[in-house]
């Protein structure tokens, strides 16, 4: 019987342990920790072993379970000390694959009525496909429809689990043992079924969009981890923004309004084909992106039309990404927070006597109070595209704008124009958010000076 070893001893660990443990047993032995960490329970202590010098130990045909987030550096260590063959190195991806069979095997999760409840109304993640009865609700207004599970997205090791759980318990009648934690959601959501039997066959990964609350900048980062992914593993990607979380598909054309497929390859080309692998709605665990230039011809046009109007050779222009509205007002929980317009009045001004004076400011944000201010203070040569923008003192979700109805796609092409003339800049100041990543992505992070705000995240 062959072995297996698990490299870390923090937070994914202890989530997944005792189940992987229950899974492999019957296939391979467990021989014990890789980790430079000597903090672990006593629980697994009679396992524990520490340190790299473990690898020399390891056989040909041994398992390495990568139980910690980001695993392309522990991958690299582990091929550099030793020849291990890459299929026997397991990252939480594959973990999480796992625990997704082997609990859908033990309490048949996709023939059962589910009722999935949200500590926060924004978040709405929802788990990946192979549930069919399935409900939303939030804590504070748990539904009386009759459920045979329960899943809260919290973790159990939080101290407000057991109060929740004995309210779900109480509210619906059902057993304690009935109610499972986030690490349940977390495998459904992150399940890609990415285990093929078969590998020279042509298999085609489908990118989702993602939760309801993303808006075109998050869906476009979760599109390019995902098309890397895909890529990696000798898969085609194939971007999927046609479903019910994305309010961009109107005519079932979502991806294809701003951008091309990565392999010319629609999702309706793929609606009848088996070998299909239904992407994870989180990648989190997957570390490697790049740009794909992937922008239609018709965006294209209007982002070199934008910048041949705004930006003229010679100039040196500053970029400013101001941020604000539902992000700073609703303060979204583990969030980057967002300097005040005051705040970023400040450092403009501070940095261009460090930079030296810029001949243009480059404004993107969608906060009407802050082209005024930014007009008033550093006057004509601040610019902009013209683009819906609200009230500072506006707290709602911009997604949820009712308004919008008729014109999300547009105002998502003029933001998607904004950040692609962002990128286009000499330098750069900007809270940290999403269409911060994007513009350095997109600008192959070479503007000459930047600036961006790091003031923790909200709580």
């Amino acid at each position: 019987m062959s072995s297996y070893y698990i490299w870390g001893t923090g937070t994914w660990m202890t989530r997944y342990f005792d189940i992987v443990f229950e899974i492999m047993r019957n296939q391979y032995d467990f021989q014990g920790f890789i980790d430079n960490n000597h903090k672990i329970d006593e629980k697994r202590r009679e396992y524990s072993v520490y340190g790299p010098d473990i690898l020399a130990k390891i056989n040909k045909g041994d398992i390495i379970v990568i139980m910690v987030e980001k695993s392309s550096q522990i991958r690299r260590q582990i091929s550099e000390y030793k020849q291990i063959d890459d299929n026997d190195i397991w990252d939480m991806n594959h973990v999480l694959y796992m625990v997704n069979r082997f609990l859908d095997k033990k309490y048949k999760f996709s023939e059962k009525r589910i009722k999935y409840i949200e500590m926060d109304s924004s978040l709405r993640n929802p788990p990946a496909r192979g549930i069919s009865q399935f409900e939303y609700c939030q804590i504070d207004n748990i539904t009386e429809e009759k459920c045979d599970y329960v899943w809260l997205d919290l973790f159990c090791v939080d101290p407000k689990f057991e109060v929740y759980r004995e309210q779900v318990v109480k509210n619906l009648g059902i057993s304690e043992d009935c109610v499972f934690d986030a690490s349940v959601v977390l495998a459904y959501r992150n399940v890609d079924y990415h285990h093929i039997t078969n590998r020279n066959e042509k298999y085609y990964y489908v990118i989702p969009f993602g939760p309801k609350a993303t808006g075109i900048g998050a869906g476009w980062l979760r599109a390019q981890k995902g098309i890397s992914y895909a890529k990696a593993n000798g898969w085609i990607p194939v971007v999927d923004w046609n479903n019910e979380y994305c309010g961009y598909s109107k005519n079932n054309d979502g991806w294809e309004r701003f951008f091309r497929q990565p392999a010319n390859v629609s999702i309706k080309q793929i609606k009848n084909t088996d070998n299909i692998i239904w992407g994870a709605q989180d990648l989190r665990f997957w570390e490697e992106i790049d740009d794909f230039e992937l922008e239609n011809d018709e965006i294209n046009e209007k982002v070199k039309d934008a910048c041949n109007h705004m930006f003229h050779e010679g100039e040196r222009v500053l970029g400013v990404l101001f941020r604000g509205t539902d992000y700073s007002n609703k303060k979204p929980y583990g969030h980057s927070i967002q300097p005040s317009l005051q705040m970023m009045v400040e450092k403009v001004i501070e940095k261009e006597k460090e930079w030296g004076e810029f001949d243009k400011i480059f404004l993107c944000t969608e906060v009407q109070d802050a082209v005024l201010c930014f007009k008033d203070i550093f006057g004509e040569k601040v610019i902009y595209i013209n683009q819906k923008r609200y009230s500072s003192e506006y707290s709602d979700f911009l997604y949820e704008d009712r308004s919008l109805v008729d014109d999300k796609n547009e105002q998502a092409e003029q933001y998607w124009i904004a950040l692609c003339c962002l990128s286009k800049t000499d330098s750069l100041i900007a809270g940290n958010c999403c269409g911060t990543e994007i513009a350095i992505m997109k600008n192959h992070n070479s503007y000459k000076h930047t600036f961006i705000f790091d003031l923790g995240k909200y709580k």
